[in-house]
């Protein structure tokens, strides 16, 4: 693993100027190159194990790579400049230093082989820090594909982007009029841009698949050390850990079926309280504030969330939506077919004064299981009693007084469902496509959103 500082010489005579150091706020005085400023900030502390590579097409190695490249065009001369080369042999940093030659980018040909020739400057974990000052035509977005391309396959870690802003000087002519100890230029530290592309990127990971494991990642590389650098006093910082540790648990919830977390546990209050109090935090107040553009994304997340209420048993229902939106059937299945059971109780205990059931009691669940097959084996004219025991009849009469047929014939096609999926589709009259598995599913969710637990009229059995 190495350093790299990757710059781009383009081919205009640059004028003398004090570039800001992006570090310290300090100049770094009369220099032509920004490169050179950007160096001096950057790189005075790296071995000959790190590398500054410089792009540059054939007319940039002549004109500001080499010595004396300026012509002057007035009178056809050559102008003394010390080129790019000398100027950073000059610093005496034990640094390999690199000029490679790219295209000018007037082909599509050229651009894919510009690609690879940048690619082919960066090796796996590779740190990189990246001046954009003088990249031209096409190769600002270029570079920035090659940089999200290489984190995937090369695992680099962009740790700045940079822009020398001469131009907020003013035009080259009215600079050159310029004293010069008055050309104070800006170097701009894009970073915070970058860190929004990975915002940008772990939240639209985690709104279609429901994972966390972007969002925990940007803890350790962005929260946490803001965290050690404040004393754990950055409140936005607190915030978003919080907000992600909390969704992390969400998450874990619903992939393990951890239903009475759902419905008893998690402070859903809470987690809305914490989304609504970085919006607040981060509303544009004036001045410079680099955190609005998270604004869309924290709305995103709580629209995911909105759906969840604390203590509420409708919450299995909010997290059967959530596994149907990720592709997750077998929790999904279970986790509908164990709401729909905790419904029944629900409705049974309202019914009943004196009702003593439990929601985490293993009897009353599957006596409640029992009653719905009873009703929907009633239904086909099965043998119903072949799903309880004799001493819970009464207890299942009782149930399958107040069942909605309907909803018991739901019960009975999870039942299906969740056999077929855990015995790995190997039950041959049991077994259907996968993609099915999922439209049943959804089926069943809206069916059980809909109608109603308990029936309008009794039964006769």
């Amino acid at each position: 693993m190495s350093r790299l500082f990757l710059t781009f010489l383009g081919t205009y005579d640059y004028i003398r100027c004090n570039y800001q150091n992006p570090k310290s706020g300090g100049y770094i005085e009369g220099e032509r190159f920004v490169q050179i400023a950007l160096i001096k900030s950057l790189c005075t502390k790296w071995t000959e194990e790190d590398k500054i590579i410089i792009f540059l097409t054939k007319l940039a190695r002549a004109s500001n790579w080499n010595d004396n490249g300026q012509i002057d065009r007035k009178i056809r001369e050559r102008l003394p400049r010390l080129g790019l080369k000398n100027a950073i042999q000059n610093l005496k940093l034990p640094i390999d230093i690199q000029a490679v030659d790219i295209h000018e980018g007037k082909t599509e040909s050229e651009l894919w082989e510009n690609f690879n020739i940048i690619i082919s400057q960066l090796n796996d974990g590779d740190e990189i820090y990246y001046d954009i000052t003088h990249s031209f035509r096409s190769l600002p977005l270029l570079v920035a594909v090659v940089l999200i391309y290489s984190r995937i396959v090369k695992n680099i870690k962009i740790k700045g982007v940079y822009y020398g802003a001469f131009e907020t000087l003013g035009s080259q002519s009215a600079v050159e009029k310029m004293p010069e100890d008055e050309r104070n230029a800006p170097i701009f530290d894009l970073e915070p841009f970058i860190a929004l592309l990975d915002w940008s990127f772990a939240t639209d990971s985690f709104l279609k698949s429901g994972d966390t494991i972007f969002m925990k990642t940007l803890i350790d590389q962005e929260i946490n050390p803001i965290l050690r650098k404040t004393k754990g006093r950055d409140r936005i910082a607190k915030l978003i850990k919080e907000l992600i540790n909390n969704l992390n648990a969400l998450s874990l919830n619903i992939k393990t079926c951890r239903g009475n977390k759902l419905i008893e546990q998690m402070d859903f209050d809470h987690l809305k309280q914490t989304i609504e109090s970085l919006e607040d935090l981060i509303q544009p107040k004036g001045g410079v504030n680099v955190l609005p553009p998270f604004l869309p994304l924290i709305s995103l997340i709580l629209n995911k969330v909105k759906a969840f209420r604390n203590e509420d048993i409708q919450n299995g229902l909010a997290a059967v939506k959530w596994c149907i939106d990720h592709k997750l059937a077998q929790q999904g299945i279970t986790i509908l077919q164990e709401t729909m059971v905790n419904m029944v109780i629900n409705v049974y205990s309202e019914s009943e004064e004196n009702s003593s059931l439990d929601l985490h009691n293993l009897r009353d669940r599957q006596v409640t299981g029992n009653a719905l097959n009873y009703i929907s084996a009633e239904e086909k004219k099965q043998k119903s009693w072949e799903f309880c025991s004799n001493k819970h009849r009464e207890q299942v009469l009782r149930y399958a007084d107040i069942i909605n047929i309907e909803y018991a014939k739901i019960y009975d096609g999870l039942s299906q469902l969740r056999n077929d999926i855990n015995h790995s589709g190997f039950l041959r009259d049991q077994a259907i496509d996968a993609v099915r598995i999922m439209e049943k599913l959804r089926e069943y969710y809206e069916e059980v959103s809909r109608i109603k637990v308990k029936q309008t009229n009794e039964r006769d059995f």
